[in-house]
């Protein structure tokens, strides 16, 4: 949080403050913990979260959390901290991601120092809806090395786009969501979403935080869900025959730590089911958010190719052919329907 001044400009902040990846190289694990973590990263700016083998302590080499920054100032090299023991350190920094200058639609790819920041030539790309009013703060970041996102259009509650891998296997709609907080400023939401689902060629999916509850269990330990809570949703819903991805992990993917309710989720239209019917969102632990992260892990599908008909001459030669083809074609029966026959 910052203090409010007469000068405040919210859309100023926003072209200031990233999201960056940061490690710290040879963390002692005495700071491992999720408290310890999160000190560390508000020393940096606002700790979003840290990646999964952080919180699995499966690496121990470094940490590694997201961490909004501040661009406009040097990004540090290190920071001083004092660990449970009352020990002074000086921790290692490296920051994985930067943009070249604020306000620009690219990231620098690989890990850095903080001095060779702006002079690297490889990019991963991000777009943000930050431009269209204070109510906006979605952000999609993409790596070139694997997707193309083409983003088609942008509010203040949805960006929606085309992903594409390289090798032309994996196509599909991809709708970054937001939800604003009343039901009332949602509406707008849910005709957009609608729009998009008339437009959409092929499979989409819309995933994120829709602010909204859709079933009735959805919320536990606070008041109950009213039908008015879950008319526009199931309605969308019902209109647009999109279906709920299933999901593992976590029940809920919101908390106060006294009201958990289940408000992020992925939804596929048919053509997603059909083409990748297996797939389940992980929820994951909320670290350092009052939400839950989802995860979506894609695999290429290979789709096999359709066979060409082959005729092979041998088998005219066999002294039942005549009989069987003509069996075949003398059987009476439906246009359309299955039939069965062989030689012998």
């Amino acid at each position: 949080m910052k203090a409010w001044t007469p000068d405040f400009n919210l859309h100023d902040e926003v072209l200031r403050t990233i999201p960056l990846w940061v490690k710290f190289p040879n963390l002692p694990l005495n700071c491992w913990s999720m408290k310890a973590l999160s000190k560390i990263g508000s020393a940096l700016g606002n700790p979003v979260y840290a990646d999964d083998f952080t919180t699995s302590t499966v690496i121990i080499s470094y940490a590694r959390m997201l961490i909004e920054m501040d661009i406009t100032k040097p990004l540090p090299r290190r920071v001083k901290m004092q660990d449970p023991m009352g020990n002074k350190i000086e921790q290692e920094i490296r920051i994985e991601q930067a943009t070249n200058e604020p306000g620009t639609s690219s990231m620098q790819l690989r890990s850095y120092g903080a001095q060779e920041m702006y002079q690297d030539t490889q990019f991963i790309p991000w777009i943000s809806n930050f431009s269209n009013n204070n109510k906006s703060r979605t952000w999609v970041l993409w790596d070139l090395k694997i997707f193309d996102f083409e983003p088609t259009d942008i509010d203040d509650q949805i960006i929606h786009g085309q992903v594409r891998t390289h090798s032309r296997l994996l196509a599909f709609g991809f709708t970054s969501i937001y939800g604003l907080h009343t039901i009332k400023d949602r509406l707008s939401m849910w005709q957009k979403l609608r729009q998009i689902n008339s437009l959409q060629q092929g499979p989409w999916l819309a995933m994120g935080d829709f602010n909204a509850v859709l079933n009735s269990q959805d919320r536990q330990h606070s008041t109950i869900i009213q039908d008015m809570e879950t008319k526009d949703f199931r309605e969308f819903m019902s209109d647009t025959g999109m279906n709920e991805l299933p999901s593992i992990g976590w029940d809920y993917t919101w908390t106060n730590n006294h009201t958990y309710s289940r408000i992020d989720r992925g939804l596929v239209n048919i053509d997603w089911m059909m083409t990748m019917p297996s797939l389940s969102i992980q929820i994951l632990e909320p670290s350092f958010s009052d939400h839950s992260p989802l995860k979506l892990m894609i695999s290429q599908i290979h789709r096999k190719k359709a066979s060409p008909f082959r005729f092979f001459n041998c088998i005219a030669e066999h002294p039942q052919f005549i009989q069987e083809v003509d069996q075949a074609w003398s059987t009476t029966g439906k246009m359309g329907s299955y039939m069965e026959y062989g030689i012998n």
